[in-house]
Order: structure tokens, then C-alpha cells, then sequence
């Protein structure tokens, strides 16, 4: 007795296989990726070797490589360009 394997039958193994590649290339170049570090928050900037000055108040707010840092009643947009591993 033959097996037979209709269009239909041979279309859904076909796209399976297609997933199941598809989920293993987005899973092993994922494994290499590293997300950015977490800065948001409300940070006190104290300068240094100026003396006891009253440190600067700035808020950050983040997505990704995106920020947005507000001191001083500026607002500065800036990205991420490059980030070094951190060593604890």
C-alpha cells in the first residue's frame, strides 16, 4: 500500500517547515542581541571639584535606544549610539 500525498498535504508540510526554520533563524540571531541599558528615572547630577554646589535635578525617559532627558527646564532628544559591557 502506497502512502499518497495530496497538494494540499504537501503545501502544509511545506509551510511547517518554512515556520519552523523561520522561528529557529529569529531565535538564534535573537540569542546575540542585548538589550540597551535601563536608565529612565529622576537623577541628581553633583558636579564635581566645583565645591558643595546644589546638584542638578534631570528626568529620563527611555524606549530602547531612544532618550529623552529633561534638566533644567530643557528638553534634549537623544540615542544611543554605542553602549560597553558593564563590569560588576
Amino acid at each position: 500500500m502506497a502512502i499518497r500525498i495530496t497538494n494540499a498535504t504537501a503545501m502544509y508540510m511545506i509551510m511547517l517547515l518554512v515556520f519552523a526554520g523561520g522561528m529557529w533563524a529569529v531565535l538564534v540571531f535573537g540569542s546575540t542581541l542585548q538589550a540597551q541599558p535601563d536608565l529612565a528615572g529622576d537623577w541628581e547630577l553633583a558636579l564635581e571639584g566645583r565645591g558643595k554646589q546644589e546638584p542638578l535635578r534631570a528626568t529620563i525617559e527611555q524606549s530602547g535606544r531612544y532618550v529623552r532627558m529633561m534638566i533644567a527646564g530643557k528638553k534634549l532628544d537623544l540615542r544611543i549610539v554605542a553602549s560597553r559591557p558593564q563590569i560588576e
